[in-house]
C-alpha cells in the first residue's frame, strides 16, 4: 500500500466516538458506526508559518456523495471481513475473498452499503443513548 499523502486524504474507518456530525446529513455519526473522513483545507491559518491546515471532514458511509472505490480508501482493510463485503462488488468480492461467498447474497456491493451501513455491525459495541 503506498504511503503517499493524497493517499490519506479520505480515508474509512469506525467512528471512536460519537462528537462528529456528518457533513452531508448533519446527523451525529455514533459510536462504531462506519464514516468517511476526508481531509480539507482550512481557511485558517494555524501556526503562522503559512502553511496549509487541514481538518477532517467527516460523513456517514452511505451519505458520502463523492463515492467511488471504497476499496481504495485508506483503512478500508482494518474494516472487518463483513463490513467490507458491503462495499464491494460481486466480482470484488470473488476476487478478494474466493468464489464461496459468491451467489450468497444478492444485494451486495455499493447498493448494498447504503441500506447496510446504518445499522450497527457485529463490531459496534452496545451503547446506551444519553
Amino acid at each position: 500500500a503506498s504511503t503517499r499523502t493524497y493517499d490519506r486524504m479520505v480515508k474509512i474507518e469506525y467512528s471512536s466516538n460519537s462528537l462528529a456530525s456528518c457533513q452531508s446529513c448533519r446527523h451525529k455519526i455514533l459510536y462504531g458506526q462506519i464514516r468517511v473522513c476526508v481531509k480539507a483545507a482550512s481557511s485558517r491559518s494555524h501556526g503562522g508559518y503559512g502553511g496549509v491546515t487541514f481538518i477532517n471532514r467527516y460523513h456517514h458511509a452511505n451519505c458520502y456523495t463523492n463515492r467511488r472505490d471504497f476499496t481504495k480508501f485508506y483503512g478500508f482493510d482494518s474494516l472487518i471481513e463483513e463490513d467490507q463485503k458491503r462495499f464491494m462488488s460481486t466480482a470484488q468480492i470473488r476476487e478478494r475473498f474466493g468464489p464461496e461467498d459468491e451467489g450468497k447474497d444478492e444485494e451486495t456491493g455499493a447498493e448494498a452499503a447504503v441500506a447496510a451501513v446504518a445499522t450497527p455491525t457485529p463490531a459496534t459495541p452496545a451503547k446506551g443513548t444519553g
